[in-house]
């Protein structure tokens, strides 16, 4: 496994190398990212001691939508088919279809806000998710290479928690299907190919996300991975008591071979 990080990330960078020299035209979406007014304040009290009491701005329709959608329980609906040898798991989770649409449409900066703050308690489908929406966006590409690179790191850690031989194949299925599409957003602008074509500024980056990971202990079920529905022969993962140790071992050898 020596190594192993270094190479997966470098497939990564090789995605996205190639789909930013593609001539393929793309819908540019112009987001604007500048800070929502603030309320105004009223004037503070001259005559009385006590502190007025202060209340937070309500979620935006959005945002709601998305909590609720994210602290609902894994309900995947399970069909199993046999093709050959493999065995197919197709598993259909409203909330999570619902939560991803979310971070990668919605424009509300409440919802970017609230998603750098809270989502390293959530499955790391939604990290990649994230990384679509700062494209979508069109915010540096340093954050949106963050959020994948946080996101390969933790995927990563769950597929060692699973049991079947097969369901490996699910981080390319993540590759081509969240982050190749959000690369063709940046095919235009010229600061984001500059980013994504230095190799040291990309290794930088995956750096801050191991320690970001480190900061914020992962805890999320593996649920969203073993049952990810791509030719996958069992949908077992190791107990629970052995999580932990688990990532641990797949993130230090990640570590070990960046840093080499």
């Amino acid at each position: 496994m020596k190594k192993f990080f270094v190479f997966a990330l470098l497939i990564i960078i090789l995605l996205l190398l190639v789909f930013l020299w593609q001539k393929k035209q793309s819908t540019q979406v112009a987001v604007s990212t500048e800070p929502a007014a603030s309320a105004t304040q009223e004037p503070a009290a001259t005559t009385q001691k006590a502190t007025p009491e202060q209340t937070s701005p309500a979620d935006s329709p959005s945002l709601s939508a998305l909590k609720a959608a994210l602290n609902s329980p894994y309900q995947g609906q399970m069909q199993m088919s046999k093709n050959g040898n493999i065995t197919s798991f197709n598993t259909v989770d409203e909330n999570q279809q619902l939560a991803l649409r979310i971070i990668m449409t919605n424009k509300d900066k409440d919802v970017t806000d609230w998603l750098k703050e809270h989502l390293a308690d959530y499955d790391p489908i939604y990290l990649y998710a994230m990384a679509y929406r700062m494209a979508n966006l069109q915010a540096p590409a340093e954050e949106f290479f963050f959020w994948a690179s946080a996101g390969r790191i933790r995927a990563t850690a769950d597929q060692a928690l699973c049991k079947d031989p097969y369901v490996g194949q699910y981080l390319i299925i993540l590759d081509m299907e969240l982050l190749q599409p959000a690369m063709q957003r940046y095919a235009k602008n010229s600061e984001a190919r500059k980013f994504l074509a230095n190799k040291d500024l990309l290794v930088q980056t995956m750096k801050k996300a191991i320690s970001w990971d480190i900061q914020h202990p992962q805890t999320n079920s593996p649920d969203w991975f073993c049952k990810s529905g791509h030719a996958v022969e069992t949908t077992d993962t190791y107990p629970q008591n052995e999580w932990p140790d688990r990532r641990i071992a797949i993130k230090k050898q990640q570590t070990e071979s960046l840093y080499q």
